[in-house]
C-alpha cells in the first residue's frame, strides 16, 4: 500500500521539482543577463536601474527554487560516516527522525512564507527602486518551498516503507 502511494506520489513531486528546477535555471540566465547589462552600461554610463533588488530576489528565488530538486538528486550535503557503520534498519529509522524533522521544519516554512506574502499583500509592500509588488516574490518563494516540503514527504515515505519492509533489509 504505502508502495503505491510512493508510486503515485513520485508522479507528481518528480514533474514539479523539474520545473522548480527549470525556472530557477531561467533566474540564473536572467541574473546573468541583467548583471552583464548593468555592468556594460555602467562602462557606458548608465547603468540598469533595479538591477540590484532584482539580484537579491533573484538569488532568493534560484536558492528556493532548487531546493526540491536537490533534494530529488541527494545533492544535500550529508556527514554519514557514523551512520555509515549502523546496521541498515538503525539507519532507515535515523533517516525516518530526520525526514520527519525536515518534513516539520520545511513545512513551517511554508505555511509562514504564505502567511508573510499574505501580510505583504496586505500592506501592499514594494520594492524601493522598481515599485514593483514584494508579496509576489514571497509567494515564488513560498511555492518553491512547497515543491522542497514534497519532496522531503516523499523521502519520508521511502525511509518509513524502508523500515517496515522486511525483504529490503
Amino acid at each position: 500500500m504505502i508502495t503505491k502511494l510512493i508510486a503515485s506520489l513520485e508522479k507528481i513531486v518528480y514533474p514539479l521539482n523539474k520545473v522548480g528546477q527549470r525556472i530557477a535555471m531561467f533566474i540564473l540566465f536572467f541574473m546573468m543577463v541583467i548583471t552583464f547589462i548593468d555592468v556594460a552600461g555602467r562602462s557606458l554610463g548608465s547603468p540598469l536601474p533595479g538591477t540590484f533588488e532584482l539580484t537579491g530576489f533573484s538569488l532568493a528565488l534560484l536558492i528556493f527554487f532548487s531546493l526540491g530538486y536537490t533534494q530529488i538528486q541527494k545533492g544535500h550535503i550529508t556527514i554519514s560516516f557514523i551512520v555509515d557503520m549502523w546496521p541498515k534498519t538503525a539507519q532507515a529509522i535515523a533517516n525516518t527522525i530526520t525526514n520527519i524533522i525536515f518534513l516539520l521544519l520545511s513545512s513551517l516554512l511554508t505555511w509562514q512564507l504564505w502567511e508573510h506574502a499574505m501580510r505583504l499583500y496586505a500592506g501592499n509592500e514594494q520594492t524601493v527602486d522598481l515599485g514593483l509588488p514584494v508579496y509576489i516574490f514571497v509567494i515564488m518563494a513560498f511555492i518553491g518551498t512547497l515543491f522542497f516540503a514534497l519532496a522531503i514527504l516523499l523521502d519520508l515515505l521511502k525511509s518509513i516503507n524502508e523500515v517496515v519492509s522486511k525483504d529490503e533489509l
